[in-house]
């Protein structure tokens, strides 16, 4: 086919004339690497250049490619127009079938419907459209009469399918009802760590699977047969582990090291009875017992089981199992019922998995058992030891066998913990040499080599889902992202409302305290959870906060704990993929440290959890590990969020809050070359650094790993601009250091730093062009030089670092409301904004870092972070006499105070009102919690800086004056007081609504960049 066609070049190369050429219309080949260019028939080719040459005269070959060029021309539009055409009809047509379709559809419903099979058959024609529809467009009678007892028997399938799902819906309300919180009950009855079956072994024991199958269906259950099965579920745990026992004691018999000896339970404790599964390895652990009962590989999906209804008094013999070991894993699972109903118990637990027989992938490890006596010997402990006291001892020894390496190139001593030492053990060759394969390590060693993996936290091997045994990870690791993973894709866990007696755990007691019957959701069963995963993290609030407003209670301060504890485990810190921060946290501890209710934080919780994504974002990011070694190559990378939390759980807990952020933010190390931690934590809108400060500010060791993990996966914003000075020399400027508000005079004054023009508000809203631009040398540069005037003696001790701190916060809180137009209404810039949010936690940072480099460090980021911010919106300019024209005594617009003639003083007069209880009590409902952040931090403010005076304000003038006379840093500074912080509380109030007062919330913060005289000359309501 192809040789038929050829492109233009190649039939140029053949000696034809263009001209010629493209008269024929061109055909084109979608395998573009076939065919790059447009193709031309070449016999038509031919025969169009011989009609040319025939042609003798000039202007008869001008009429013959006027002709030819027509002829095509119209040939090319009538083959269109005829494809339009048939294309038209074929639609025609497939819209009158359909509609011939639709008719006898439903005259064939309406006939059903007069029968008495309404619902059957509106769901049978969905399902099946196109059935008994002929070519005839009206049913006749005697179509009806032939076609009828084929569609009643159609609807007595239909009529049968919808009663198994009633069936169906009543067993899985029934699971829910009864079996779950019964199950739950008995879970949190026993010991942490222990074996169990699961809820599905639980539902297909006799006691229970008759229950739930007991007719009439839409009847409850009496309480007295609930409450006799609920108690049989001991029973029924004790004959589950009993029986799965002898499995495993049937696999010690035919090991080597057993063969011919009596084999009894208690060989299974020891720690030498050691099982592998040749299949998983173990995941990187040994299969001790009781994890053996719990190994995933033994457990059988029954999405799909093979399922034999078998009367209970009928003898029955499951199907021959496969021969080939491999076909085994992939199997269905053969499942007996006793009668069809009960199908519905293995629909309502379809992602359970169920116990089908030792799996013969899991074998007893002889080369395991032989080193583990080995080990036993060599520490000196007798070698009936069990597994658990190996777990809670957590011995190291030295390894000297060729499993770890060949003696004589031994390059250096191989020191590992028992369970790591037993995992990498192999047959050993004939030719080894005989000596002791371990070696015991004295007790100063111990510790060291506990020292060396305190960070690392230890897997135990007697973990396991208590609801169902379907998921590796979980039981092998004791990781709480591990767990999330598991709830939120289990149906057991998802989605549930179960009613059980609630145990609240205290962790100071290590006990449980059970109080009455109540509704629990998924989240607090998600909390129950936490009991088979020990936390090694605080999420209780250890510290009062900075407002620490009246009202806060026990039961206040438990729910917003609770619900910290759930946004931290089950979300991610975007809510959107583009940066979107999730603010849940932030709002429901601004709401308790300004004396919210616990009622209160449950209706922020149902809010803002409905817009957050799951900490593990796709199933592909849970297979992403975080550790020591690659820590580093993950930055920036917002899939990794999960197992940052993990890795920074593992690393707050080892080395406490301080230590962790000095380490992985303000080190040196993690600062060059990229990394740029500290840089991070000042990105996105200054979030990380507000979320670890939450954290440090309520001692919150948790929200301290949520900040650590979001400041890993954020992009380092202008690095360029920042100035870090590791050393601990003091400052060598040969000037005396400047206050932040004449470095702003210095930011207004500079040429490199001029809004760049012409203003675009496209690019405002995301700030990343605008990044790049300051990010320039020149401009980068100036703000470096600008930021190096900023001196810190990091000597002078907690007076010198609180003194910068009120810079920082005077100066944020003037760029948020005093850079206004007058004579134009009001805007508070977002960005902005979070110059004042993220100010409030300078403290808790200076209060928890010990290394003052560190400190000055902090406090030269953030004074970065307020010129980049300040450029980025265009360098808008403060003018304290506007901020100062505002009133000092906001109220809100629907006010029903009223003074009695009794009162002192009048409310209705300003000199007498204090404009603060009426400001937290609107701000504390708002639903935006940036409002709510603001204020605290303005409240922080006037707490601590409004009794100063006019003038007194540090930077209202220049220290730097050439004529020794004092001159203002900004027009009008000189004037500023104490009162500022109120007279911005009252201006955020008055922008985004008093909602308390019959206000709505305004939707957002102002977006349009108001350094830019353009952003102003369209007023924004």
């Amino acid at each position: 086919m192809l040789g038929r066609f050829k492109s233009l070049a190649d039939l140029e190369g053949m000696g034809y004339d263009e001209k010629i050429i493209t008269l024929l219309p061109r055909y084109g080949y979608t395998h573009c690497w076939i065919l790059k260019e447009w193709s031309y028939h070449v016999n038509t080719v031919v025969a169009l250049a011989a009609e040319y040459k025939k042609k003798r005269s000039s202007k008869a070959k001008e009429t013959w490619m006027e002709e030819t060029e027509r002829f095509w021309s119209d040939r090319n539009q009538y083959g269109a127009a005829c494809r339009v055409a048939i294309a038209l009809e074929h639609k025609k047509s497939e819209v009158w079938r359909k509609e011939i379709r639709k008719q006898r559809v439903e005259r064939m419903k309406e006939k059903l419907t007069e029968l008495g099979w309404e619902r059957e058959a509106r769901s049978y024609f969905m399902n099946e459209p196109r059935a008994f529809v002929y070519r005839a467009i009206t049913l006749s009678d005697d179509e009806w009469t032939v076609i009828q007892p084929n569609l009643i028997a159609l609807m007595e399938i239909e009529r049968e399918k919808f009663r198994q799902q009633e069936i169906g819906e009543h067993i899985r309300r029934r699971i829910e009802k009864w079996l779950k919180p019964a199950f739950t009950e008995f879970i949190l009855s026993q010991p942490p760590n222990e074996i169990y079956p699961n809820i599905l072994d639980v539902a297909l024991s006799d006691e229970w699977r008759t229950l739930l199958c007991t007719e009439p269906f839409n009847e409850d259950l009496p309480s007295s047969s609930v409450n006799s099965a609920s108690e049989q579920i001991p029973n029924i745990a004790k004959a589950w582990r009993k029986d799965r026992i002898e499995y495993f004691l049937e696999a010690i018999r035919h090991s080597k090291a057993y063969s011919g000896r009596e084999v009894t339970e208690d060989i299974l404790h020891l720690a030498s009875t050691i099982f592998r599964c040749t299949i998983c390895q173990g995941a990187g652990d040994v299969l001790t017992y009781p994890h053996t009962l719990a190994h995933s590989c033994n457990f059988l999906w029954v999405a799909k089981p093979s399922i034999h209804v078998v009367p209970r008094d009928t003898e029955w013999a499951p199907p021959a199992q496969p021969s080939k070991l491999d076909d085994d894993l992939r199997r269905p699972p053969i499942v007996r019922l006793y009668r069809e109903e009960e199908r519905h118990i293995l629909t309502a637990l379809k992602r359970v998995g169920i116990w089908d027989g030792l799996n013969p992938h899991i074998v007893f490890d002889d080369i395991a058992h032989e080193h583990m006596l080995s080990m036993l010997d060599a520490l000196e402990w007798n070698r009936e030891t069990t597994a658990a006291e190996m777990e809670e001892r957590q011995p190291y020894v030295e390894c000297l066998c060729e499993c770890y390496h060949e003696p004589e190139k031994r390059p250096s001593r191989r020191v590992f913990r028992w369970k790591k030492a037993i995992y990498e053990c192999k047959a050993h060759s004939e030719k080894e040499e005989k000596r002791e394969w371990f070696s015991r390590l004295n007790e100063d060693e111990q510790v060291k080599c506990k020292q060396y993996e305190a960070d690392k936290r230890l897997r135990s091997t007697h973990l396991n889902c208590p609801w169902c045994h379907d998921h590796r990870n979980l039981y092998l690791f004791d990781k709480k992202p591990d767990l999330l993973r598991h709830v939120s894709k289990c149906d057991i866990h998802m989605y549930d409302k179960v009613p059980v007696s609630f145990h609240s755990y205290s962790a100071g007691t290590e006990s449980w305290n059970t109080s009455s019957d109540c509704w629990v959701n998924d989240d607090a069963l998600f909390v129950s959870l936490l009991w088979f995963f020990p936390a090694h993290l605080s999420y209780g609030l250890a510290r009062k906060g900075q407002i620490n407003v009246p009202g806060i209670t026990a039961a206040s301060k438990k729910a917003v704990e609770e619900l910290l504890l759930i946004d931290a485990e089950k979300h991610h810190c975007y809510f959107r993929s583009a940066g979107l921060h999730n603010h849940l946290s932030h709002h429901l501890l601004a709401a308790y440290d300004l004396g919210a209710t616990a009622s209160h934080f449950k209706k922020i919780y149902d809010v803002e959890a409905k817009i957050q994504r799951p900490i593990v974002l796709e199933e592909k990011d849970s297979t992403i590990s975080v550790n020591d070694a690659n820590w580093i190559q993950y930055l920036g990378n917002q899939s990794a969020y999960a197992a940052y939390f993990s890795f920074f759980s593992e690393k707050v807990a080892a080395l406490g809050p301080s230590s962790a952020l000095e380490k992985f933010v303000f080190d040196r190390s993690v600062n060059d070359h990229g990394n740029e931690m500290l840089v991070r934590m000042m990105s996105g809108a200054l979030h990380p650094i507000i979320q670890i400060g939450y954290g440090l500010e309520f001692g919150n060791d948790t929200l301290v790993a949520t900040g650590l993990a979001q400041t890993a996966i954020h992009s380092a914003t202008s690095p360029e601009v920042y100035c870090h000075n590791f050393t601990t020399d003091p400052s060598s400027n040969a000037v005396p250091g400047i206050s932040v508000l004449e470095i702003l005079r210095k930011v207004y004054d500079s040429e490199a730093l001029h809004p760049v023009m012409p203003y675009d508000p496209r690019d405002n809203a995301l700030l990343r062009i605008r990044y790049k631009q300051i990010a320039e040398p020149h401009r980068a540069k100036e703000i470096r030089d600008l930021v190096s005037s900023f001196d810190i003696d990091i000597k002078g001790g907690e007076k010198e670092f609180a003194s910068k701190v009120e810079e920082c916060i005077w100066a944020a809180t003037l760029l948020m409301v005093a850079t206004g137009k007058k004579g134009k209404k009001p805007r508070l810039d977002f960005f902005l904004m979070h110059l004042v949010t993220s100010s409030l936690f300078l403290n808790p940072f200076l209060h928890a870092l010990e290394n003052p480099v560190s400190k000055a460090n902090l406090l030269r980021s953030f004074l970065s972070s307020v010129i980049l911010y300040t450029v980025a919106r265009g360098r808008p300019r403060i003018d304290p006499e506007l901020l100062l024209s505002y009133t000092a005594t906001p109220r809100p617009p629907k006010s029903s105070l009223s003074s009695s003639k009794s009162t002192l003083g009048s409310v209705e007069e300003d000199q007498d009102y204090n404009p603060w209880p009426a400001i937290l009590q609107d701000a504390v409902y708002h639903p935006d919690a940036h409002v709510l952040k603001t204020i605290r931090t303005l409240l922080y403010g006037a707490t601590h800086y409004g009794t100063t005076p006019a003038g007194k304000a540090v930077g209202a003038f220049l220290n730097s004056s050439s004529t020794g006379q004092e001159v203002e840093s900004h027009q009008g500074a000189g004037k500023l007081d104490g009162t500022i912080f109120v007279r911005a509380a009252g201006m955020v109030m008055d922008y985004m609504g008093w909602v308390v007062n019959g206000q709505e919330a305004r939707e957002d913060w102002d977006r349009s960049a108001l350094g830019w005289d353009e952003a102003w000359e369209k007023d924004v309501d």
